[in-house]
């Protein structure tokens, strides 16, 4: 039998097939580990014509010579890539990194793109799908990703940004239009400089297999009618009211008919919508129907008509119909939306949240109304022109103070409260108001204490609570502490800090809670008497413990227990 002097090529089709699986190729260490392994892998990695690396450039230890690297390999590469992620500013250390990337990142993408098509025909393309860009401004790095395959593109401007390469400038949006199998898209700019506007939303409005899409400020004015009538989830933050606030002597109305009009009610596939608000939205504002998730951020401004964050007063409920979970934070309702939400029957979760205490007292009476309400947040700020003072406001008068515990007796579909600031009148017994909220999984209390050991005794009646933290509360001893503990038997959360614990007498009622994993025991002023290590041996039993954080023993005592065989709970740690 005649044999060949020449022996064949070994064939590296089988390894390219091999590394279009995600495992193979979707790992960065993997992919290295075999370009060293042998020439045949490395040229079949070569010939790979659909990769899955994720590269990530501009962490903390980034260097200008990495970056300098990759564009040398990318072109060499250029199928390999499936996403990339070029961080924003975290620290100064990046600046440089930064610096040079803003110019040479383009050219390197570009000379990828162009290698193939210096080789037309050839099976390796430039196939990122995905990317994200955080700290380039160029428009260069837009002009030289792959129209056809990308699917995925994030984009952030920082304050610092020239105009020049502003999410509105002519050279991006006629590139985002270029871009049309986008399917996911995040502009995100800050919002005093270089806000989306007009021009920008035309430019999205032509991408027609846009289904999921974040902008993080649209300017005053612009036209959201703008926007693709396709969307399925939209993440969109309004400037409704303009820089100048109103003349003191202008009406409310006057004032808001000049307010921007958060009109998506044309985008009848919208399902989920994160609306941040900033003022108050225009006559004229509208939701589709087609809504089953909405989450309002409200946020007020110099020409607000509340202090309580963004008047809703002009956006109607009655079409939300399909809607299944909302979240309203600091968006100030009036009493006939309230009541519009109350007839929703398809809503099963109303997450509130105020900001303001005579807000929230306001609107009290409503929520037992609400039985889809099982989350309400009561976090008093002081805020003047969104900037958050020192300085804590008075407390509720008498009456509003009864008119928002009368409310919270009657929420009794909550599942979780959370109070931090005070609100009611702070010598007036008040716990006993949420004995009625029988179906309360977590409860949070921060300075806003019970009065006296009696009122905290009142919360034993939550036997169904898994979650619950009091700080700042001196009628928190250890007689109130293990009167907890021996009742909130369902407890896997306890946190008492800054209270009035001065010895181990809690302790025993405490280690009770076998199913604790998160344990916090600090008292105001530290314990006059250090617990000993005996007595802290009693903790041992809360197998299950996974974090815990104390001030009731020295340090050397706590890791010796830690350290001990008898610690059950060391290893969660």
């Amino acid at each position: 039998m005649a044999s060949s002097k020449h022996s064949q090529a070994p064939s590296t089709d089988g390894l390219s097939i091999a590394l279009q699986h995600p495992a193979i190729t979707g790992d960065l260490k993997t992919f290295c580990s075999l370009a060293q392994t042998c020439k045949s892998w490395r040229a079949a990695l070569q010939q790979c014509p659909v990769g899955h690396l994720d590269i990530t450039l501009g962490h903390h230890k980034a260097k200008p010579s990495q970056l300098s690297g990759f564009t040398v390999w990318l072109p060499k590469h250029p199928g390999l890539v499936s996403r990339l992620d070029v961080l924003g500013r975290q620290s100064a250390h990046e600046e440089d990194f930064c610096a040079a990337a803003e110019p040479a990142l383009p050219l390197g993408v570009q000379h990828a793109a162009q290698a193939h098509t210096a080789t037309a025909g050839a099976a390796v393309a430039l196939r990122l799908r995905s990317v994200s860009i955080g700290c380039i401004h160029s428009p260069e790095l837009l002009q030289a990703l792959p129209a056809a395959a990308l699917t995925q593109l994030s984009v952030t401007y920082s304050s610092y940004c020239p105009a020049r390469c502003s999410l509105n400038s002519s050279g991006v949006t006629a590139r985002l239009q270029q871009l049309s199998n986008l399917q996911q898209l995040s502009l995100t700019a800050a919002a005093n400089k270089h806000p989306v506007n007009s021009a920008c939303l035309a430019a999205v409005g032509q991408l027609l297999l846009l289904t999921q899409l974040h902008l993080s400020y649209v300017a005053h004015g612009s036209d959201l009618s703008l926007l693709p009538g396709q969307l399925r989830e939209l993440e969109l933050g309004v400037i409704c009211s303009g820089s100048s606030s109103s003349s003191s002597s202008s009406s409310s109305s006057s004032s808001s008919s000049r307010n921007t009009a958060v009109a998506v009610g044309h985008l009848t596939a919208l399902q989920q919508l994160k609306l941040k608000v900033v003022g108050d939205p225009g006559p004229g504002s509208s939701l589709p129907a087609s809504l089953t998730g909405l989450t309002v951020l409200g946020r007020g401004c110099s020409g607000s008509s509340s202090s309580g964050g963004s008047d809703m007063q002009h956006v109607s409920f009655v079409p939300l119909q399909q809607l299944q979970r909302l979240m309203l934070h600091a968006a100030v309702l009036q009493q006939q939306q309230l009541q519009e939400l109350s007839s929703i029957a398809s809503l099963t979760h109303i997450n509130l949240f105020y900001s303001d205490m005579p807000h929230a007292s306001s609107e009290a009476p409503a929520w037992g109304h609400l039985p889809a309400l099982k989350s309400l947040s009561l976090r008093q700020t002081f805020l003047t022109d969104n900037t958050m003072l020192g300085n804590m406001p008075d407390d509720l008068h008498e009456a509003a103070s009864l008119e928002l515990l009368q409310g919270l007796a009657a929420a009794t579909s909550l599942t979780s409260l959370d109070w931090h600031g005070r609100g009611a009148e702070p010598f007036q017994p008040w716990c006993q108001y949420l004995t009625s909220l029988q179906q309360l999984r977590s409860l949070e209390l921060v300075n806003q204490p019970p009065v006296d050991r009696a009122d905290v005794l009142q919360l034993t009646a939550l036997t169904n609570l898994t979650a619950l933290k009091i700080w700042c509360s001196a009628a928190v001893d250890d007689a109130a502490a293990a009167g907890l503990a021996q009742q909130l038997t369902n407890l896997q959360q306890l946190s008492l800090m800054y209270v009035d614990l001065s010895s181990a007498a809690a302790l025993p009622a405490v280690a009770a809670l076998t199913g604790l994993t998160e344990l916090t025991l600090q008292s105001m002023a530290g314990v006059r008497h250090k617990l000993s290590y005996d007595e802290l041996l009693l903790l041992t039993a809360l197998t299950q413990l996974q974090a815990f954080e104390t001030d009731l023993c020295h340090t050397d005592v706590f890791q010796k227990l830690w350290d001990g065989e008898s610690c059950g709970w060391r290893q969660q740690g």
